[in-house]
């Protein structure tokens, strides 16, 4: 999928009312009354945004990850000597620049709402996430938190897509999968 809003796109808006509830069990203590966990309602509306996106306008679809692996590979090849073998080129030379990464992962439309600079903060948030999960750790244990958390692509992200400055094309999708 891509985004593709229509005529009513900029005339919706979400509301969010928030009402303190009685906290019975805390009757004798009038400061507890009233209580809100307020990180709590952040997490909650986080997650139902995310999981409304996802079911209703993935932006990685079946077609459109084989579009955007056929993209890198095309980038990459354009990028290797003559022959073009991707296959023999090193880990690093199998990644992309983010400029280019952006240019590949988004399209016309979705470029118009989401500039470089934003992309380079999201992939800065997305990187450091990744990176801090892995600091502190013998390499067995870097390697299984990795996995876990990288969807099974761990040993890339550690080995070949850990670059600040540049990404693997399974790097890119699971970048695009999670900051949707």
């Amino acid at each position: 999928g891509t985004f593709q809003p229509d005529e009513n796109y900029r005339r919706n808006v979400n509301v969010f009312t928030c009402r303190r509830r009685r906290c019975f069990k805390h009757q004798n203590q009038p400061s507890l009354l009233f209580t809100l966990d307020r990180e709590k309602v952040r997490r909650h509306i986080e997650q139902t945004c995310d999981e409304w996106y996802r079911q209703t306008n993935p932006m990685v679809t079946a077609q459109r990850e084989e579009e955007i692996r056929l993209a890198f590979s095309r980038e990459l090849s354009s990028i290797a000597d003559g022959s073009g073998e991707r296959s023999k080129l090193a880990s690093h030379d199998k990644m992309l620049d983010l400029n280019a990464c952006y240019e590949i992962l988004f399209t016309v439309a979705e470029k118009e709402h989401l500039t470089f600079e934003y992309f380079f903060e999201d992939w800065e948030a997305y990187f450091l996430e990744r990176h801090r999960h892995l600091q502190g750790k013998n390499e067995s244990d870097v390697e299984n938190k990795a996995i876990e958390h990288t969807g099974g692509m761990g040993r890339e992200f550690i080995s070949v897509g850990c670059s600040k400055n540049r990404m693997t094309v399974e790097v890119a999708l699971d970048f695009l999968r999670e900051m949707q």
